[in-house]
């Protein structure tokens, strides 16, 4: 039964998300269904991108990883994310995700979205989520099944966000284009 989406969310002005005074700070809401079902195609879509943590010694991992290698930071952030090999930690699983975000790295790119839509070990912003769904959209480097999973993500989040946030979510992901491209060409050899 698809329900129309709930637009009667408070929002604090001064930080533009919708308030919920009684839930105490740290614990995150529980995820609707249709921001479930957004995190399940975003999923689908990482899984079709081929971002499966592989099996790798998780101490040769982390030296690739600390050494800037953006393959091993992604594999290392979905390690932490998953708890394999490692204690499970979503602040390192994010920190390794934006790591390799900032290099370019579009799985790690659709990672970070999917931390910020649903809140997993962060504050849910749909603005941050929406800058990053345009990044990875941006790459051209989509079939058109992960293209249409990417149009999904946006339309939700559009639907959700005022066109204030819009265009902040706009300027933040063509702030973060910047600071990426600055950032892979001078890791060009």
């Amino acid at each position: 039964m698809n329900h129309p989406p709930d637009h009667t969310n408070p929002v604090d002005a001064d930080s533009e998300r919708p308030t919920n005074q009684s839930r105490p700070t740290g614990i995150q809401p529980h995820p609707t269904n249709s921001t479930m079902k957004i995190a399940s195609t975003i999923i689908a879509l990482l899984l079709a991108l081929g971002a499966t943590a592989q099996a790798q010694n998780i101490e040769q991992l982390k030296e690739k990883a600390e050494q800037g290698d953006p393959e091993a930071q992604f594999t290392l952030g979905e390690a932490y994310e998953d708890g394999r090999g490692v204690i499970e930690s979503y602040t390192q699983a994010l920190h390794w995700y934006r790591k390799a975000s900032m290099q370019g790295h579009s799985s790690a790119q659709v990672s970070l979205a999917t931390v910020y839509l649903i809140g997993q070990g962060v504050d849910q912003d749909y603005k941050e989520a929406y800058a990053w769904t345009i990044l990875v959209k941006a790459t051209g480097e989509l079939d058109e099944k992960e293209v249409e999973a990417l149009d999904a993500v946006l339309e939700f989040l559009r639907e959700r966000l005022t066109s204030d946030q819009l265009a902040k979510a706009q300027q933040r992901a063509s702030e973060l284009h910047e600071q990426i491209k600055a950032n892979t060409t001078t890791n060009q050899p």
